[in-house]
């Protein structure tokens, strides 16, 4: 299944790929510390794009520049695709805290880059700089993931605990809606069902004792239903297809779980213990038949890639791999798997599922970014 590999090394973790125009962009956080572009069919190195510290968010990939968030140094830049020496800075962060991991938006209808922040969401113009902030209620920041921009609406977990629908050209509350607990490292992000106009998220409390899992009515403004998820935790953004709802969950003392719920009422469709003593940290990618992911092991057990069928949940096939699964989501493009590791970026052939969807973790919306032209994959 193997197609491709870029091998860095332990300690090297490849995050969350974007996919544009045949190009894979890639973020490498922790010792690596660069923006890596490659031919999506061969792996490749187009260009490398050296950062001055980790990068563990997605970066948003236009037709002229990219923007990207380094975690350590607090600053997000607009790069120059042509001429790679040509670094705008957009925003650096002034509280001394941001988000480590999924913190950027872009609404190219009004040119507004969105940024999660210790202040809480700053808007601004690439060109004419901050435009507005939509203020949050606690003075330091967990990890709350990326905002999601639908039309014209911004939606997003605060650290306080709430659910916000904000106006995206202005920066004003327009609803919200109480979670059970406030966003604690969680890394998940919203992710759209535009069939029902339904948001699913996940959240968990303080103690990573447990968490709940969402499904919010854009419609009616409501949370619709909310699974408990008792003993465990959701660490990673959940997928959604076809009326399903897939969980990764982290168990605090004992193997991991994944969850598929029904997206309708959020009725459970099935549970599996986590493969080979896997943690169940783990996002997933899926197409209309199978789940695919790499597992997340510790100590000396061997990591895996893993194909699940998405009906049941059952083990279809597996292959070895060098390095364990990091908070990385991975994403389907032309019948192969994109994911990264603790130590390298992967490509797997699949050829099995029977239609070629980009649709891990974020449905139409890839999570964080709108499927407006920003990304480019079938």
């Amino acid at each position: 299944m193997l197609k491709w590999k870029d091998d860095a090394g332990s300690n090297h973790w490849a995050e969350h790929p974007i996919i544009k125009d045949g190009c894979v962009y890639v973020p490498w956080c922790e010792k690596a510390r660069r923006l890596v572009e490659y031919d999506a069919a061969n792996g490749e190195i187009i260009n490398s794009y050296i950062a001055e510290a980790g990068i563990a968010c997605s970066p948003i990939v236009l037709e002229d520049y990219i923007f990207v968030y380094y975690v350590n140094a607090q600053k997000t830049y607009r790069i120059d695709k042509i001429d790679r020496t040509d670094w705008t800075l957009v925003q650096r962060k002034t509280n001394g805290s941001g988000a480590d991991f999924e913190c950027l938006e872009y609404n190219s209808q009004e040119d507004l880059l969105y940024i999660v922040t210790s202040k809480g969401i700053e808007a601004y113009n690439s060109m004419l700089g901050l435009q507005w902030v939509f203020p949050d209620p606690r003075p330091t920041i967990v990890e709350t993931g990326s905002p999601l921009l639908v039309d014209d609406i911004l939606y997003h977990r605060s650290p306080n605990g709430r659910f916000y629908a904000i106006d995206a050209s202005k920066g004003k509350e327009l609803w919200s809606v109480p979670l059970n607990y406030s966003p604690d490292n969680t890394y998940n992000n919203p992710i759209y069902d535009k069939e029902h106009d339904m948001v699913y998220i996940g959240d968990t409390d303080p103690g990573r004792e447990n968490g709940n899992v969402y499904g919010i009515s854009l419609t009616d403004q409501t949370i619709e239903w909310a699974y408990p998820i008792s003993g465990g935790c959701i660490t990673s953004t959940l997928t959604y297809h076809q009326g399903v709802v897939y969980v990764p969950a982290m168990h605090k003392r004992g193997p991991g779980y994944y969850l598929a719920l029904h997206s309708a009422d959020g009725t459970l469709k099935w549970m599996k213990t986590g493969f080979h003593d896997e943690s169940g940290w783990a996002a997933t990618a899926i197409d209309d038949k199978y789940l695919y992911r790499i597992t997340k092991t510790y100590g000396s057990l061997t990591p895996y890639f893993i194909i699940q069928r998405a009906a049941d949940g059952e083990l279809i096939k597996e292959e070895k791999v060098d390095y364990h699964a990091v908070c990385s989501n991975p994403v389907i493009w032309g019948g192969e798997v994109y994911v990264g590791s603790y130590g390298a970026f992967y490509c797997f052939e699949i050829g099995c599922g029977s239609k070629d969807r980009d649709v891990g973790f974020h449905g139409d919306y890839r999570t964080g970014h709108t499927a407006d032209g920003i990304t480019s994959y079938i």
